[in-house]
């Protein structure tokens, strides 16, 4: 037995906790939450093996023992990496962190950009009134994480690698802040986008409340 754990905001196009086709997109078992608080310890690493917890499928005790388990590495691991999102700025340092692609969208009519999935999550770029410091929040995380790939892969991590894997950074970064200024630029695209993502927050919010869940927690943390 594993457990699953993650975060989604409420500007995605569609909540539905029911829905298991989007789960890989937000969900993570705990092992990985496990790896990446020893991420810079090799041993302590491969020591979690796949995360699962085994258990005799008839043996009452068995289920009960890996059902606390299960707990403790909640509390230890799984718990603390949620509560340390408290704000969009810190669901970008999640998402890199646990290695969710967020891929940022418009909702408006730009080739390419608006072709979102009911798991696309990044839309909450345009949630906040200045998205470039979303994007620079992320590109920093991103150069910082350079060092760390090149030791997890066995790659020494030159001038030369550094430099190279930090260009494809500043070239994409750069692209995305000529495309947020494209947006905010066109009144009509952006009050779109502003509009769609209050829907979206009401109907999923809507969602929530259906579920038993209290909405002022997704409340708070939907700004900084």
């Amino acid at each position: 037995m594993y457990i699953k754990a993650g975060i989604l905001t409420i500007y995605r196009p569609v909540v539905d906790l029911n829905n298991t086709a989007f789960e890989d997109n937000w969900l993570k078992p705990s092992v990985h939450f496990q790896r990446l608080s020893q991420r810079d310890d090799v041993v302590k690493i491969s020591r979690f093996n796949n995360g699962c917890i085994l258990y005799e499928k008839d043996n009452s005790k068995s289920i009960v023992d890996g059902i606390r388990k299960l707990l403790d590495i909640a509390l230890e691991y799984v718990i603390p990496a949620l509560n340390s999102v408290q704000s969009l700025y810190d669901k970008i340092e999640y998402d890199k962190s646990y290695r969710i692609v967020t891929e940022w969208f418009a909702v408006c009519d730009v080739l390419v950009k608006n072709s979102q999935t009911d798991c696309a999550d990044g839309a909450f770029l345009f949630a906040v009134d200045d998205p470039m410091i979303l994007l620079e929040k992320e590109k920093e995380i991103g150069i910082k994480n350079i060092e760390y790939n090149c030791r997890r892969e066995n790659i020494e991590c030159t001038k030369e690698v550094y430099d190279n894997s930090k260009r494809v950074i500043d070239d994409y970064y750069r692209e995305m802040a000529d495309f947020v200024d494209y947006i905010k630029s066109n009144k009509i695209f952006y009050e779109r986008t502003k509009q769609e993502l209050e829907n979206r927050k009401s109907r999923n919010i809507g969602v929530l409340e259906s579920y038993g869940l209290e909405t002022q927690s997704a409340l708070h943390v939907s700004s900084k």
